[in-house]
């Protein structure tokens, strides 16, 4: 098997990282094979529609033969392929690749003529990476967990004593939780865009979590219920969502875990993830996944081995540089090259109006935090909620008006073509996009945030992950993990640091630019960058930000 691997220029499989993790445990080196995944291909052809990826649908779709899958079917129930006879395996086994084959032949065809052959190309080269990190796992500092589990336990009970002396009743009990919030509490229940209560579907009034959260506190006593609430449910997640799979994980695994990275199953095709299931000492399954970790756990990863640090490199600000190139915007492009602080002038926008909640009584300095969230909704399609909100969507729109125009001749090509093909190649569809009476076009929200948030993080950030991966194969350095624009390393102290900062801001950088023009062939001409920092856990240690300009590429240009 690893001669004939080794003797091809790339070979076809359908979701190929499975097939990868096996190669590599009979010892093949992933940095030397390319794949063709047939999967992948199909996630190319299929943008943002929902197609099915099997291999058997994929065949059907085309008019080929599919293939019988009693043994599929076997395996699938728990039947232990030891127990099928050899010769349904074989012929099983000979029907996946006879199917596989064909179907690579019609991709081939079908990408080639819809120009979309680098898109599979850089999909493909990221499949092996992705079977790397997945091999390495992820160390948690036990002392660090315990700590935190205990401290929210206790926390959770005493909130929980808190909660039941406001009224001693069965919180699992939504008609006994509706009479305290409606009768004893007074609250008036929520209500919709027309005005009518929101009830349940058998007409009682509401009790479920997100109809406490609408709810508006005005005495003292429901201003105490609310936070209350709140913290409980707050703490509840923290625990059944983090803390209780972290704590299995350091008392039965040494502190590692493995999660799974998903390719071919999001719209914008950037990367998701899945935790891989634990069960504990009561039957319980419990997971985590890799990119949703709450910020404030980060500090719980730690380097398994002592003399190592944990580095994470981000790319700055990447999802406005990428809607900054595609809009040609004048403004963002200079505010760009010259490192504007770009929150600080959303602040500003609140505090000039101030009618928001979120921004009374903050000076400038101040409110920079509760304008982070609010500074790039637009960018999204956002229109705000609050008045000082849609002030704010309206003075973005003005003042970066060649993003905003892009992002609506957008949707009025899609209201057209009912399609878009973006800048870089990739084909989204919203086939049932139309015109409200009142003007609006549908799909708003998404067509302004696919072409961003695609080229972003699904094709950007993994031609930083293959480049690192690729040139640090023979340095002190393991990547564990990515997280949407984040790369996250353990690295061994005594590496050379100062070169791997120069790799790292390249990658991020210089090798995105020359990539996106031999490949791609687009032409990218906006600074982009990095910041890179190191510590005893991950997010800890000073920040060393780098840019590097698209026409001086090979000049890094630091800032500490």
């Amino acid at each position: 098997m690893l001669k004939a691997v080794q003797e091809v220029d790339f070979i076809v499989a359908q979701n190929a990282k499975f097939e990868l993790g096996w190669l590599d445990r009979i010892g093949l080196d992933l940095h030397d094979v390319l794949v063709w995944d047939t999967m992948l291909a199909e996630w190319v052809i299929a943008g943002n529609r929902r197609l099915l990826k099997d291999l058997n649908s994929m065949l059907v779709r085309r008019g080929l033969q599919g293939k019988e899958d009693v043994v599929g079917g076997m395996i699938k129930l728990g039947i232990d392929p030891a127990n099928i006879p050899r010769s349904m395996l074989h012929a099983y086994c000979y029907e996946d690749v006879r199917g596989t084959l064909e179907l690579f032949r019609c991709q081939r065809e079908e990408i080639v003529e819809r120009e979309q052959l680098h898109l599979v190309y850089a999909r493909c080269l990221l499949t092996p990476v992705l079977t790397d990190i997945e091999k390495q796992g992820i160390h948690l500092d036990k002392q660090a967990v315990e700590e935190e589990y205990y401290q929210v336990v206790k926390e959770h009970e005493d909130t929980k004593r808190e909660l039941e002396s406001i009224a001693p009743i069965n919180y699992n009990s939504k008609q006994q939780v509706a009479s305290l919030l409606y009768d004893t509490l007074g609250f008036e229940e929520v209500k919709d865009r027309r005005g009518n209560p929101v009830r349940t579907a058998g007409g009682a009034r509401s009790a479920s979590a997100g109809t406490i959260a609408q709810l508006r506190a005005a005495t003292k006593e429901q201003r105490h219920f609310i936070s209350t609430y709140s913290k409980l449910a707050k703490l509840a997640t923290k625990l059944s969502k983090t803390l209780k799979f972290f704590k299995h994980v350091c008392d039965q695994h040494n502190g590692i875990f493995h999660g799974a990275f998903n390719q071919g199953s999001t719209g914008t095709h950037r990367l998701s993830s899945s935790g891989r299931k634990l069960i504990d000492e009561n039957g319980d399954e419990l997971t985590a996944q890799l990119q949703n970790m709450p910020r404030e756990y980060k500090r719980l990863v730690t380097p398994r081995e002592s003399g190592w640090v944990m580095l994470e490199a981000d790319g700055s600000q990447i999802e406005f540089r990428v809607a900054a190139d595609m809009g040609h915007d004048d403004v963002a492009y200079e505010e760009i090259c010259n490192d504007a602080d770009i929150h600080s002038a959303t602040a500003a926008v609140f505090l000039d109006d101030g009618t928001h909640p979120d921004f009374k009584g903050l000076d400038a300095k101040a409110a920079r935090q509760p304008a982070k969230p609010q500074t790039f909704k637009p960018l999204y399609g956002g229109r705000g909620q609050h008045p000082a909100e849609k002030k704010y969507c309206e003075f973005f729109q003005k003042k970066y008006s060649g993003i905003y125009q892009t992002q609506t001749s957008w949707t009025y090509d899609v209201l057209r073509d009912k399609e878009l093909r973006t800048p870089y190649g990739l084909i989204f569809y919203w086939p049932d996009t139309t015109v409200t009476k009142s003007g609006f076009i549908t799909n708003t929200t998404s067509i302004f945030n696919y072409p961003i948030q695609g080229f972003a993080t699904g094709e950007i950030i993994p031609i930083v992950l293959v480049s690192l991966w690729r040139k640090l194969k023979d340095w002190p350095v393991r990547i564990i993990l990515t997280v949407h624009d984040s790369i996250i390393m353990e690295v061994r102290e005594d590496a050379d640091m100062d070169r791997l900062k120069e790799i790292i801001a390249h990658a991020f950088t210089t090798d995105v630019y020359n990539f996106l023009e031999e490949v791609y062939g687009y032409e990218f001409t906006v600074p982009l960058g990095a910041e890179i920092k190191w510590g005893d856990k991950w997010g800890s240690g000073k920040g060393y930000k780098v840019k590097a300009f698209p026409d001086e590429r090979e000049t890094l240009v630091w800032q500490t």
